[in-house]
Formats: structure tokens, C-alpha cells, sequence
């Protein structure tokens, strides 16, 4: 269990990647009168990547509405993130942890992302390779709201833009 002495040590670290690092350690074992300062402290992160991470390590752990407010934060931290590769990666740890929302809460937050920072909008600007990778890690995100036939419209309407533009 985590004290509010270790919490506190945590954040005097002035690296952000070893700060980072440390409250992922920490949210495991963070006790639930802790949760909302621990999860200010992973806000602070200004590296999105650090912060995304930090986010999803903790949201298995906080109490539902306070994980619907992380994965939003991690939703808004990971679409900055610029290298594919690190994008894909907590996009599909961030999918993984918003299936596991109830399904009204899950189109709750789906639907606050998309007013508070236009997602899907975000992600049409990359390019057509940083998109589609985007999308594929977002794919149990895009089944639990639409189920599976949204995968095969998705896909169809791929080809088609495919076929308009080469």
C-alpha cells in the first residue's frame, strides 16, 4: 500500500520520465484515498507519452468515474503523441482499458472526447499510414460501440477512399 509519504517523494522527482515511471510503479498499489492526488500528480506530466502511460497505468485502479476522467486525459494525451509507433502502442493499451468501461460510460467518454478534443479529426490529419494505425489500435474501442459490422463499413469505405485517391 502506498503512503502518502512515498506519493509525496514521487513527486519531487524533477525528471518527468523517472517521475513518470515511478507513479506507474506506485498505482497499483495506490490506496483509493489516494487515487485522486495521484492521479493529479500523473496530470502534471507535460511529456504525453509519459503521461498517457501513467493514466493507463492507473485506471484499472481508480473507482469508475475518476477511470472514465483518466482514459479521457490518456485520449487527449496519446492523440499529441507524434511518433507512430509510441501512438499505436498506448492507443491500443488505452482501447484495451475503455472496453472494459460499461457500455454507457464507455459512449460517454467516446462522446466527451470528441467534443473536448475533436479525435477523429485529429487523427484524419495525420498521414494515411499514421491514420489507418491509429484506427487499427482502436478497433475494440470501435466494436464495442458499433459492434462488428462497423468494422467492415469501416473497411469498405477504406477501400473506396483507396480507390478515389491512390
Amino acid at each position: 500500500m502506498v503512503s502518502r509519504e512515498a506519493l509525496s517523494v514521487a513527486q519531487a522527482i524533477k525528471q518527468e520520465h523517472e517521475r513518470g515511471e515511478v507513479l506507474e510503479k506506485l498505482a497499483p498499489h495506490m490506496p483509493a484515498h489516494l487515487a485522486r492526488q495521484m492521479l493529479e500528480a500523473v496530470l502534471e506530466i507535460n511529456d504525453r507519452l509519459i503521461r498517457t502511460r501513467g493514466l493507463l497505468q492507473m485506471a484499472p485502479h481508480l473507482p469508475e468515474l475518476d477511470r472514465a476522467d483518466a482514459i479521457c486525459e490518456a485520449l487527449a494525451a496519446a492523440q499529441e503523441v507524434e511518433e507512430r509507433e509510441y501512438r499505436s502502442e498506448v492507443l491500443r493499451k488505452l482501447a484495451s482499458h475503455w472496453v472494459l468501461l460499461p457500455r454507457p460510460t464507455l459512449a460517454c467518454v467516446w462522446l466527451r472526447g470528441q467534443e473536448e478534443i475533436d479525435f477523429l479529426r485529429t487523427l484524419a490529419r495525420r498521414s494515411r499510414q499514421d491514420f489507418l494505425s491509429d484506427l487499427c489500435a482502436l478497433i475494440p474501442i470501435i466494436i464495442a460501440l458499433g459492434g462488428p459490422g462497423l468494422i467492415a463499413e469501416i473497411f469498405h469505405a477504406i477501400q473506396d477512399v483507396g480507390r478515389w485517391w491512390p
